[in-house]
């Protein structure tokens, strides 16, 4: 029976050797470029209004963050190998994808904490089946300066986790993808201090002790 696994820290000290040099030098650190306007303020706190291009390009960024980190532990990824191929030929996220970014107002700078799960409603198993992954569910929270971000990947038919394990104020208000608002400013209310962030990041264990659910080896 497997549960939750998580990986907490400063995201200074994850190194994921998972990504080829021609990659990395190439359409990632392109992406990693057009981000930076983006991005710098809202790392910094600084007043910045994004429109839904800018928001496209912070999808983008942060899926490529989410598909890199979760082969910290191979046993633990969720994206199947198609969607991450046809993720670096259109930089378009997978539809089972939700991205989220509030104001961080705790004193730490650098926080990450991805927690991944396999859940089946019934004995036949997964819906849809996991293809070469081992997981259906996966939680990624990461503080960059000012910014807290999360990814919330569900690959569960009309399922989605923070629907039923919602943390109010957050979930309800901060999600940018898909369908992204026509005008973004940051920072915004939600501000999360440290414990409010710890709870938006364990949404996965607050599902799994409040539902039945059959646990897949």
């Amino acid at each position: 029976m497997t549960g939750p696994t998580g990986r907490q820290g400063d995201q200074r000290t994850v190194r994921v050797r998972a990504v080829c040099k021609p990659c990395n030098n190439g359409w990632m650190n392109q992406l990693e470029s057009k981000v930076r306007p983006y991005l710098t303020p809202m790392v910094t706190g600084e007043n910045v209004t994004l429109d839904q291009a800018a928001l496209a390009t912070v999808a983008q960024w942060l899926t490529l963050k989410v598909m890199v980190v979760e082969h910290d532990a191979q046993n633990t990824v969720l994206t199947p190998q198609a969607d991450r191929s046809r993720f670096r030929d259109t930089l378009e996220p997978p539809p089972y994808y939700r991205l989220y970014a509030a104001h961080n107002i705790s004193a730490d700078p650098l926080f990450f904490l991805r927690h991944s799960v396999c859940v089946a409603f019934t004995l036949e198993g997964p819906n849809p089946p996991l293809d070469d992954t081992t997981k259906n569910i996966q939680v990624v929270t990461m503080v960059a300066g000012k910014v807290v971000f999360q990814a919330i990947c569900t690959r569960i038919n009309d399922f989605a986790i923070e629907d039923r394990a919602m943390a109010l104020g957050f979930h309800n208000r901060c999600r940018f993808w898909p369908n992204p608002p026509e005008l973004m400013a940051f920072p915004s209310r939600p501000r999360l201090d440290k414990e409010r962030i710890l709870r938006v990041a364990t949404i996965v264990e607050r599902y799994v002790a409040a539902s039945k659910v059959t646990w897949l080896d």
